[in-house]
């Protein structure tokens, strides 16, 4: 509600306040339209932890898929090359990873292959991970 009323600043505070006051797991949901939120915001290392939660508390959660994916594209855009192929792998094994998602997954995978080729360099070139607002 706060994120689609414009308040920015409170929806941010609440999302790094949230799991504190809950005192436990959120719901799959909350981690994937937070992680969303603060990518739009610019605080991708936020966004990035989020995901990983969702990952790591709800493993089996067919929203673990998207987690790992936005995982994945967030590190490569930041040139974190390694870490996102293993996101992007991740996602397409798990069970619930369906044609869609298999095949962007497919798409990026080979995007960054063949950056790698045109620069010289090999798909293990690695940047530091982007930094937070926080």
């Amino acid at each position: 509600m706060l994120i689609r009323s414009g308040e920015s600043a409170l929806a941010t505070d609440l999302i790094h306040e949230a799991p504190a006051r809950v005192g436990g797991p959120l719901p799959p949901r909350f981690y994937l339209v937070a992680g969303s939120f603060l990518e739009r915001e610019a605080d991708a290392r936020t966004a990035l932890e989020l995901y990983e939660s969702l990952a790591t508390l709800h493993p089996e959660d067919p929203a673990t898929v998207r987690a790992l994916f936005r995982r994945g594209e967030i590190l490569r855009r930041n040139g974190a090359v390694r870490d996102a192929r293993e996101a992007f792998l991740q996602a397409r094994a798990h069970p619930a990873c369906g044609d869609a998602v298999g095949q962007a997954i497919a798409h990026a995978l080979a995007e960054m292959e063949n950056a790698a080729v045109r620069s010289g360099g090999g798909a293990g070139r690695e940047r530091k991970p982007p930094p937070g607002r926080g």
